[in-house]
């Protein structure tokens, strides 16, 4: 199980970490508190929003309160790195019906760059 650790292991870590791997990528960016300014010049940089999922591509979700949440689409679910209100949170996998349901905005973006 990949746990979830909001300051050293997140849904950002994990999703930057998941698109390399799936797309032979070397993308790095910010930790820590700047991570969503750093991730929002990476995403408009070396992403295109695309409309219809691709395996490897970065889901970007708009919580209801505000924040971002980022998952990777592959094999028609998003995997993300999720910690409910309570308990210990870990890496899962929810189809894109769920993902619609819980988040207030779900975009797709495709890596654009060479590294």
């Amino acid at each position: 199980m990949i746990t979830y650790e909001k300051h050293s292991y997140n849904c950002s870590q994990y999703a930057i970490e998941r698109v390399n791997q799936l797309r032979n990528l070397g993308i790095k960016f910010t930790t820590g508190s700047e991570w969503q300014v750093s991730f929002i010049r990476l995403l408009r940089s070396d992403f295109t929003e695309i409309f219809k999922p691709v395996d490897g591509c970065m889901v970007v979700m708009s919580q209801k309160t505000g924040g971002l949440h980022l998952g990777v689409y592959e094999n028609y679910g998003v995997t993300h790195n999720y910690k409910p209100n309570s308990g210990a949170g870990s890496v899962i996998i929810s189809d894109i019906g769920t993902i619609n349901a819980e988040y207030k905005r779900v975009r797709f973006y495709d890596h654009n760059k060479a590294i």
